[in-house]
Protein backbone atom coordinates (compact mmCIF):
# COMPACT_ATOMS: atom_id res chain seq x y z
CA UNK A 1 0.00 0.00 0.00
CA UNK A 2 1.53 3.33 -0.69
CA UNK A 3 1.08 6.32 1.34
CA UNK A 4 2.02 9.79 1.36
CA UNK A 5 3.58 11.63 3.45
CA UNK A 6 1.89 15.24 3.80
CA UNK A 7 4.68 16.64 5.46
CA UNK A 8 7.02 16.26 3.16
CA UNK A 9 4.56 16.98 0.05
CA UNK A 10 4.50 19.98 -1.70
CA UNK A 11 1.58 19.47 -3.87
CA UNK A 12 3.39 19.97 -6.84
CA UNK A 13 1.29 17.74 -8.71
CA UNK A 14 3.73 15.44 -10.10
CA UNK A 15 2.65 12.33 -9.16
CA UNK A 16 -1.00 12.76 -10.64
CA UNK A 17 0.26 13.33 -13.50
CA UNK A 18 2.37 10.27 -13.83
CA UNK A 19 -0.31 7.71 -12.01
CA UNK A 20 -2.10 5.47 -15.05
CA UNK A 21 -5.57 4.69 -12.93
CA UNK A 22 -6.29 8.28 -11.19
CA UNK A 23 -5.12 6.85 -7.42
CA UNK A 24 -3.03 9.34 -7.30
CA UNK A 25 -5.11 12.58 -6.09
CA UNK A 26 -4.86 16.18 -4.92
CA UNK A 27 -7.27 16.60 -1.72
CA UNK A 28 -8.54 19.75 -1.15
CA UNK A 29 -5.76 20.88 0.97
CA UNK A 30 -3.40 20.72 -1.57
CA UNK A 31 -1.41 17.46 -0.89
CA UNK A 32 -1.05 14.31 -2.68
CA UNK A 33 -3.15 11.11 -2.08
CA UNK A 34 -3.39 7.79 -3.01
CA UNK A 35 -6.02 5.86 -3.32
CA UNK A 36 -5.95 2.21 -2.38
CA UNK A 37 -8.82 0.86 -3.82
CA UNK A 38 -7.87 1.85 -6.89
CA UNK A 39 -4.08 2.09 -6.93
CA UNK A 40 -2.13 -1.18 -8.48
CA UNK A 41 1.17 -0.23 -6.82
CA UNK A 42 3.25 0.44 -10.28
CA UNK A 43 5.31 3.03 -8.61
CA UNK A 44 5.36 5.42 -10.83
CA UNK A 45 4.36 7.98 -8.21
CA UNK A 46 6.80 7.01 -5.80
CA UNK A 47 9.38 7.41 -8.54
CA UNK A 48 8.97 10.60 -9.61
CA UNK A 49 7.98 12.21 -6.12
CA UNK A 50 10.99 15.18 -5.69
CA UNK A 51 10.37 14.90 -2.00
CA UNK A 52 10.40 11.54 -2.00
CA UNK A 53 7.27 12.25 -0.06
CA UNK A 54 5.33 8.80 -1.39
CA UNK A 55 6.39 5.39 0.32
CA UNK A 56 5.57 2.02 0.58
CA UNK A 57 3.55 0.87 3.93
CA UNK A 58 3.26 -1.90 6.23
CA UNK A 59 -0.38 -2.89 5.53
CA UNK A 60 0.07 -5.28 8.73
CA UNK A 61 1.93 -2.33 10.76
CA UNK A 62 0.11 -1.86 14.08
CA UNK A 63 -2.94 -4.67 13.31
CA UNK A 64 -0.76 -7.68 16.36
Amino acid sequence: MLKVDRKKCTGDQVCTTVCPTGAAHMTDNGKAEISADVCVECYACMNVCPQEAIFEADENAGKE
